[in-house]
């Protein structure tokens, strides 16, 4: 009798040591949507195989897994546990059911877990208020007609009352259909109220819709990490496993935190039918100025002027201003230069700027107008249609007395008296003082030399930067794939100003002129369309698109022609 007692104790204690039985607890009963809860599995005696997690996949975001092992040997008694800790984010508010988690052939028996909305306090028998943090998301500057590629403020607020780490919020992928401009460094101050204090970071942004109808303001995800208090969870220590030692943790644990502003829907208006203008600017103001880049400039016939013509447009970025229309002048050589952008910031407006600088230079003396420049946009605040105008700039322009010797050098004929009873007679010419006969053409020759000197002046003033076409297919490539139509325009035009040196290249007619190619001109044509009619729904076919570019790019160039600048005088 006394041997069988013995032998069920020594049974009952064998299965003790080898058991698998798993059990699993929560470090929290109630968690706001966006924080972390810590999942633990723990196995006692021998374990074979790991937790299969993918059963919370439908509620949770799993974010880190964690595996520790103990030795405890009590009263002569050796055992191992094994423990897993999960941090699982709950993607949504509600009671869940956490699965049963299968270890090998060992399950765990099912948790539930509530999940409140963000921000709401918790009191429990665990924590007090346990809502430590927050991620919201409002428009601050709501027109009541919010009309495509118009500026939407946009302001996202982290609340953080529990030493909250991590980088700024990512919006989630919108598609090309938001450009998004951040505004700057983000605003933090602390609120108090209610004896307890927190942070709240607010993050402005710039948001331009790229297409008209109900559209989805993007999701905003702030990932990040706090470090919990030091927990009074033992932590046992093994020497050679004989015995085990209790102590509190003095070190905090890092858990993750996942935030999350939801999408918000949006009306957003397409373009007015009573505006015509193939640019759309919607903007609380458009301006059109001017400057000489040299203050001290006198304008003398056959020499070089720098102008800088700028577009500043607030409300709007500088990606979204247009290439400036100029118009040709008699005796008036034009010859434009890069276009410079940058955009600044008042008062949480965006104002974008496009600066041209255009080299004229004047054929003849005396008045000479600069011609006017006119900019239709459309005024957000007065729902009116306005225009931008740079006025027509008279100047003067003194004569150049090498280049008057070349165009008004006079040249003497004698007359011819002719008889009707006669036929004509061959002239003989008059002789004439040996000392003059040659000044004429001394004077070509020197105005000629003049002409070479004026024009290597002229050539180092207004030189086009050269343009390495190689660089440019694989760009032009990428952005077609893209569907990036604003950056393949640039592309193409930057690629074609290298690609045709002699041809005079500021726009995507140009290009399609400079190529001559009829399918190439068609895909121009639909990228026009897709940059400048925003209710155009004509398919753009990348791949056909590059396969008729690579034909186009193949061709021969003609590098007989060097100069950037056309000759002077004719």
């Amino acid at each position: 009798m006394k041997n069988m007692f013995l032998g069920l104790v020594l049974c009952f204690m064998t299965s003790r040591v080898f058991a698998a039985d798993i059990e699993a607890s929560l470090s929290r009963q109630t968690v706001p949507l966006g924080e972390v809860v810590m999942l633990n599995l723990s196995v006692e005696g021998g374990v074979n195989g790991q937790p299969d997690l993918s059963v919370l996949e439908p509620d949770f975001k799993v974010y880190s897994t964690s595996v520790s092992r103990k030795n405890f040997n009590i009263n002569g008694q050796a055992s191992t546990w094994t423990t897993w800790q999960v941090g699982l984010a709950p993607l949504k508010a509600g009671e869940l059911q956490i699965p049963s988690i299968q270890i090998g052939t060992d399950k765990s028996e099912p948790l539930s877990l509530e999940v409140v909305a963000a921000g709401t306090p918790i009191e429990d028998e665990q924590t007090e208020n346990v809502a430590r943090y927050n991620l919201t998301a409002e428009i601050t500057n709501m027109p009541q007609k919010y009309y495509v590629q118009q500026q939407l403020n946009y302001q996202v607020t982290l609340i953080d009352a529990g030493g909250l780490q991590g980088g700024e919020p990512v919006f989630e992928n919108n598609g090309n259909e938001w450009l998004i401009i951040n505004l700057g460094q983000p605003k933090i101050s602390v609120v108090n109220e209610k004896g307890k204090s927190w942070r709240e970071i607010k993050y402005n942004y710039a948001l331009f819709a790229q297409k008209s109808g109900n559209l989805k303001i993007p999701a905003v995800n702030f990932e990040g990490y706090a470090f919990s208090e030091p927990s009074a969870a033992s932590l046992n220590l093994n020497m050679n496993g004989f015995f085990g030692i209790n102590m509190p943790s003095l070190f905090d644990i890092e858990q993750p935190v996942h935030l999350r502003a939801p999408e918000k829907e949006i009306n957003v208006l397409s373009v007015p039918q009573t505006y015509q203008n193939k640019w759309w600017l919607p903007a609380k103001n458009v301006t059109l100025s001017a400057t000489f880049t040299d203050t001290n400039l006198s304008f003398k016939q056959g020499e070089a002027i720098n102008r800088k013509i700028s577009i500043k447009a607030e409300g709007l970025s500088a990606a979204q201003l247009p290439d400036l229309e100029t118009q040709s002048q008699p005796d008036l050589k034009q010859y434009k230069g890069e276009y410079q952008t940058q955009d600044m910031l008042k008062n949480g407006v965006v104002i974008g700027e496009k600066t041209l600088t255009i080299t004229y230079v004047p054929e003849k003396s005396g008045k000479v107008f600069l011609p006017e420049i006119k900019l239709m946009w459309y005024n957000v605040g007065t729902e009116q249609i306005e225009t931008a105008i740079l006025p027509a700039e008279e100047i003067n322009v003194a004569p150049n007395p090498l280049l008057e010797a070349a165009f008004n050098q006079p040249t003497t004929v004698e007359p011819t008296i002719e008889t009707p009873q006669e036929q004509p007679k061959e002239q003989t010419a008059k002789p004439q003082d040996t000392d003059n006969v040659w000044l004429p053409y001394v004077a070509a020759f020197l105005a000629f030399l003049a002409g070479l000197f004026l024009s290597a002046f002229l050539f180092k003033k207004t030189e086009k930067p050269y343009c390495d076409t190689r660089r440019y297919p694989k760009f032009i490539i990428e952005k077609a794939y893209a569907a990036d139509f604003r950056s393949l325009r640039d592309a193409l035009i930057s690629w074609a100003t290298g690609h045709y040196p002699q041809k005079s290249i500021t726009n995507l007619k140009d290009v399609a002129t400079a190529a001559g190619d009829k399918a190439f001109e068609e895909q121009i044509n639909i990228i026009l369309n897709k940059l400048y009619n925003p209710q155009d729904d004509t398919d753009f076919n990348a791949k056909v698109f590059v396969d008729i570019f690579h034909k186009v790019n193949k061709k021969k160039q003609n590098k007989k022609q060097t100069d950037p600048l056309p000759p002077l005088y004719d």
